[in-house]
C-alpha cells in the first residue's frame, strides 16, 4: 500500500547539548491538541546525510552556530500523536558541544526560524522530571546516563 508523506517514518537527529553550568539545551513547543512540551533541538535527516551531519546542519540553521557532534547516545523509535494525527519517527540523540558564547551565554535563545518553538538552556532536572512533558520520553534514560557520565555542572 503506498504511503503519503504524512504516513512515512521520519528520521531525526537531536542534540544532547550541555552547558558548563549543567543546563540542557531544549526547544519548547506546543501541540495544539495537547499543550506545551520540551524536546531536544535538532531536526530531520536528509537522504545521504549521517545523523551527525544532519544535526550539525540543523544546529547551524536553527541557532546560527557550529557544533562538534559526537557519538550517538541512543536510537529511539517513537510512535506519537501531534495535533491529533499519528506520527512515527526514529530519533538519533547525539552528543553535541556548542562553544559560541552567543549561544551558550543567554538562557533564552529565542524562536527557531519558521516555527513557533523557542530554544532555552534549562536545568536538566526541570526538563527530565519537570511539569512539562518531554518528547520523546523514551530517550530520558539515555540522557540520565549521559548526565551521570559527563558529571556535575562545572563552576
Amino acid at each position: 500500500m503506498p504511503t503519503t508523506p504524512k504516513q512515512r517514518v521520519r528520521v531525526l537527529a537531536l542534540a544532547a547539548a550541555r552547558r558548563e553550568d549543567g543546563r540542557l539545551l531544549v526547544q519548547r513547543g506546543t501541540d495544539p491538541a495537547g499543550g506545551a512540551f520540551h524536546r531536544l533541538v535538532g531536526g530531520g535527516v536528509e537522504f545521504g546525510e549521517t545523523a551527525a551531519e544532519a544535526l550539525a546542519r540543523e544546529l547551524h540553521e536553527e541557532l546560527g552556530t557550529r557544533a562538534r557532534v559526537g557519538e550517538v547516545l541512543v536510537w529511539h523509535e517513537n510512535l506519537f500523536t501531534f495535533a491529533g494525527k499519528p506520527g512515527h519517527e526514529v530519533v538519533a540523540v547525539c552528543e553535541a558541544v556548542l562553544d559560541d558564547p552567543a549561544v551558550t551565554g543567554p538562557d533564552d535563545l529565542g524562536r527557531i526560524p519558521g516555527t513557533d518553538s523557542t530554544v532555552h538552556w534549562v536545568p536538566a532536572e526541570d526538563v527530565l522530571d519537570g511539569p512539562l512533558p518531554f518528547h520523546p520520553q523514551g530517550v530520558v534514560p539515555a540522557l540520565r546516563d549521559w548526565y551521570a557520565r559527563v558529571g556535575a555542572p562545572r563552576a
